[in-house]
């Protein structure tokens, strides 16, 4: 399935349940992190494909796992600049479809050749400036904080425990949209959680590196998905009666040594916190993306957050890992539970790669 006709689903479901026709999208943001399209135009067609006006703009945003939390920003600062009244946010990634690549044959015979085969998910964790796989770097601060595999492990354990228990109690029903693969198929669930997954499977599987903390089952899996927010000013809330759900009262983007990538989300945090004179404890719920469980662990040490409000219903590791949209996700999933659990006040929170930090701060709306 292409990555559009996802954010197309997503989009669409959005619209329809924040009740905005799609001729009021003055704006678009997209994010996708990885991408062979066949015509090099998937954001612009995504956005099509979800009813919006060919006149509007649409940009494509890539920015690693900060991605879908960067269109979220974007769509706030051309609010702010006038440029817009409201914005479509989203992002999209279907990985399952990216072929692999072999390089160096367009002006080469192949005759006698060995033909080597590049996978590019794979190689789009591989940081060129510190040579080195992203894991290891994650493996590097595990060992600078003391983090050990079988923390990490039960990290990892609890996300798809909590994930079980949110599912089963229909907590993301609000957020999701199904998706209709062909005329017999409909995916209506996430299908990368392992909720039947006990400590001893995981305390099995084999380490990214001898004697690292990170496996295959403690950090999130690459994904299909998509997702999409409705951003909209006050005077356009107004104007077209909308009824909101969650204010976004302010951004952080930072930078941090690459190698220290897993750890970028605190001072995204901290200088969110220092320009709204908030502290930590007056955060009621801090979604973490579980893109590594050592980043959740060190993070969540370094914040000194409780632990109670860390990614209540599970997180990516649960999930999955669509990089272009888990931002949205976050925050998705950050408004309805604010609401739900009648609190006031959320944070999401992510470490990319290269060492790029990003966080939003909300505020629920009232019923």
């Amino acid at each position: 399935m292409l990555p559009e006709d996802l954010f197309a689903t997503a989009a669409a479901a959005a619209l329809r349940a924040g009740r905005v026709p799609p001729d009021l999208i003055d704006t678009v943001n997209i994010g996708q992190t990885v991408s062979v399209s066949l015509s090099g135009m998937s954001p612009r067609h995504a956005a099509l494909k979800a009813g919006i006006a060919a006149d509007k703009p649409v940009l494509g945003v890539r920015n690693m796992s900060g991605t879908g939390l960067s269109t979220l920003i974007n769509s706030a600062q051309e609010i702010l600049i006038g440029a817009a009244s409201i914005s479509l946010a989203g992002g999209m990634e279907a990985l399952s479809s990216i072929p692999l690549i072999v390089r160096n044959i367009r002006f080469k015979p192949l005759s006698g050749r060995k033909i080597e085969l590049e996978d590019k998910i794979r190689l789009a964790s591989f940081d060129t400036y510190m040579n080195m796989y992203l894991i290891e770097a994650v493996d590097e601060v595990a060992r600078k904080y003391g983090i050990t595999r079988e923390e990490v492990d039960r990290l990892a354990l609890k996300s798809h425990q909590k994930w079980k228990n949110a599912h089963d109690s229909g907590v993301f029903d609000a957020e999701l949209a199904p998706v209709n693969l062909n005329d017999e198929e409909v995916i209506a669930c996430d299908e990368n959680p392992r909720p039947d997954s006990t400590l001893e499977v995981l305390s099995k599987l084999r380490a990214a590196e001898p004697g690292g903390a990170c496996t295959a089952g403690n950090v999130a899996s690459f994904s299909d998905g998509a997702g999409a927010l409705i951003v909209a000013s006050e005077e356009a809330v107004r104007r077209h009666n909308l009824t909101p759900l969650s204010r976004l009262v302010a951004w952080s983007r930072v930078n941090v040594e690459p190698r220290m990538m897993a750890v970028a989300l605190v001072p995204a945090v901290q200088a969110l916190l220092k320009a709204t004179e908030y502290t930590i404890d007056d955060i009621d719920l801090v979604e973490m993306h579980e893109n590594f469980g050592v980043a959740v662990l060190a993070s969540a040490g370094l914040l000194k957050v409780d632990e109670g409000k860390v990614n209540v219903n599970g997180g990516a590791i649960a999930v999955g890992h669509p990089a272009g949209a888990s931002g949205i996700r976050l925050v998705a999933h950050l408004t309805h539970e604010l609401r739900r659990r009648g609190l006031g006040r959320a944070i999401a929170a992510m470490s990319g790669a290269g060492g790029q930090g990003i966080a939003v701060m909300l505020e629920a709306c009232p019923n």
